[in-house]
């Protein structure tokens, strides 16, 4: 196996996936690709890992809320959560107006914006070119997160400024004593 930049794949603002099934021109791997099983059974795993892959994703969305516009004056305050935050080296100035020093009680809110079963450096060029990113894991998943504010207004220009960075699926969480807690508690409070 080798592992290369494909630019069909690193360009691309989607899932994306290069299959490679084997080489025609290989003798062994040749007529069973050419043949009527073989171009089944290749179909079936393509398949089988497209929608393993979907449930995954779905499965990691279903917390995701829909969150009424705030008024002035209902803005919680920080926290500074320890999910392995990790900055991403490019920093692009400040996205968030976090406070290292927050006290337990405060809110802290982030944009989530991927979760995958595989571990990902928070670097800037794997996610887009969007700095301050930082991970969290939960049971198999990793989750990704732009961005950390205390300020509910500021965290939906994150979030605005996530989904036209090619994240159409980015939506708003809030932590709160490093713990993740329901956005709609924290804003009904």
């Amino acid at each position: 196996v080798r592992q290369d930049v494909f630019w069909v794949l690193h360009h691309s603002y989607m899932p994306s996936v290069l299959i490679e099934l084997g080489f025609l021109t290989n003798n062994s791997e040749g007529p069973y690709l050419n043949s009527k099983n073989g171009r089944k059974e290749m179909a079936q795993e393509i398949a089988r890992s497209i929608l393993e892959y979907k449930t995954e994703i779905d499965f990691a969305n279903q917390n995701q809320v829909t969150i009424p516009e705030l008024t002035q004056g209902q803005n919680s305050e920080s926290e500074n959560a320890q999910n392995e935050r990790i900055s991403a080296s490019s920093a692009q100035g400040s996205t968030g107006n976090t406070q290292p020093g927050a006290s337990k009680n405060e809110v802290l809110f982030k944009v989530q914006i991927a979760a995958s079963s595989k571990k990902l450096e928070t670097k800037s060029y794997n996610f887009k070119g969007l700095a301050q990113i930082s991970r969290s894991k939960e049971g198999t998943l990793y989750r990704y997160y732009y961005g950390e504010t205390s300020d509910y207004t500021q965290a939906q220009r994150l979030q605005s400024e996530a989904r036209a960075s090619g994240y159409a699926q980015a939506y708003i969480v809030a932590f709160k004593e490093n713990e993740r807690v329901s956005l709609s508690e924290v804003l009904n409070n």
